[in-house]
């Protein structure tokens, strides 16, 4: 991934009182396993088409990872198992990202009942500190309004 490039992890609606527990988790040594968020939480059957209707369908190289958009600005995936799905990822490059991508993006996600998560690799010590940091700003219950979103550390749940 270069650097002007970050990925966005969508986390079901259902997960979301269980936030930390459930991102804490995920976290393995090879970023954010998303899996167990989803195996209980299916999506709407016709989550491919409110995809679609977003962002035109990409080929794939691989049957199990169903893409949408653009690699240059917004690029949806979804990764599928026997038939499953198993998490949904936004990597946007902010090279060429705008307004109006970020809306149709923002849109997107309410529409599948998700809310995003913003996974960083980072090595321990600084998730400790960071982890320090978030809980004393939630203790004082602070977050910042960004545009139609509540930043809370890593955690961005939409607000419409």
């Amino acid at each position: 991934m270069a650097v002007w490039q970050f990925d966005l992890q969508l986390m079901p609606d259902q997960v979301v009182p269980d936030a930390p527990d459930c991102i804490e988790s995920a976290i393995t040594d090879d970023g954010l396993d998303t899996m167990n968020w989803w195996l209980a939480n299916q999506p709407k059957d016709d989550y491919r088409q409110i995809i679609a209707n977003a962002f035109s369908p990409l080929d794939s190289w691989c049957p199990e990872i169903l893409r949408w958009g653009d690699e240059n600005k917004v690029l949806v995936e979804a990764f599928i198992s026997d038939g499953t799905l198993e998490g949904i990822g936004i990597r946007v490059d902010v090279r060429n990202i705008d307004r109006e991508l970020i809306n149709t993006m923002t849109q997107l996600v309410a529409k599948l009942d998700c809310q995003i998560y913003v996974m960083e690799t980072q090595q321990k010590k600084q998730r400790e500190a960071k982890e320090k940091q978030r809980e004393a700003r939630e203790a004082k219950g602070h977050c910042t309004f960004v545009g139609g979103l509540y930043l809370s550390g890593a955690f961005v749940q939409l607000v419409f």
